[in-house]
C-alpha cells in the first residue's frame, strides 16, 4: 500500500515501518481517524502483526545456549539489544541493573518513547536492529522491504 497524503506521499507503508518508525508511532497514537489516514493505520497494524510473527534468527546470548532468540533485553536508556530465548533468564546475568524485555514492534516503539526521550535516531536504530534479527539485511531496497513483509515463512 502506498501512502497518498502528507510528507510520505508515494512511499509504501512497509518502507515507513522500517525507515520512519517515529511516524508510525505518531499514526498509531491518533484517535478518530477516517479516510486515507485510517487506511494507513490499519495497514500499519496488519504489517506489525506480520513483523511480530517473523522469528528472530539471532542466537540466544545465554551461556552455552544454542537456541534461537525470541526477545531482546535493553537497558532502560539504551537501544542496543541483547537477544534471548524463552529458556534463558537475562536477569541472572546482570546484577541490579534495570532493563526492559521486548519482543514486538510495539514494545520497541514504547521503549524508545518511555526511556530514550523519543529520539528519532533511537526509533530507527531499534526497529532496524529487530528487522536485521529477523533476517532483513542492513542495506535494502524498498522492494526487498516489501518482500520481507509479504514472504511466507515455512518454518
Amino acid at each position: 500500500m502506498r501512502i497518498n497524503l502528507g510528507k510520505y506521499k508515494g512511499k509504501s507503508v512497509e518502507l515507513i515501518m522500517l525507515k520512519e518508525p517515529k511516524h508510525v508511532k505518531w499514526v498509531l497514537e491518533q484517535l478518530n481517524l477516517s479516510g486515507p489516514l485510517l487506511s494507513v493505520k490499519n495497514e500499519i497494524l496488519r504489517l506489525m502483526t506480520i513483523f511480530n510473527q517473523k522469528p528472530i534468527i539471532n542466537r540466544c546470548a545465554g551461556r552455552n545456549c544454542n537456541n534461537a532468540a525470541t526477545r531482546a533485553s535493553l537497558y532502560k536508556d539504551n537501544v542496543i539489544p541483547m537477544w534471548w530465548c524463552d529458556d534463558c533468564d537475562p536477569y541472572l546475568l546482570v546484577y541490579q541493573v534495570r532493563f526492559q524485555i521486548i519482543a514486538t514492534y510495539e514494545e520497541a516503539l514504547t521503549h524508545v518513547k518511555a526511556y530514550c526521550e523519543g529520539r528519532k535516531s533511537d526509533y530507527n536504530f531499534l526497529i532496524r536492529a529487530f528487522a536485521r534479527a529477523k533476517g532483513l539485511p542492513k542495506r535494502v531496497s524498498e522492494k526487498e522491504i516489501q518482500t520481507f513483509f509479504h514472504e511466507i515463512q515455512l518454518w
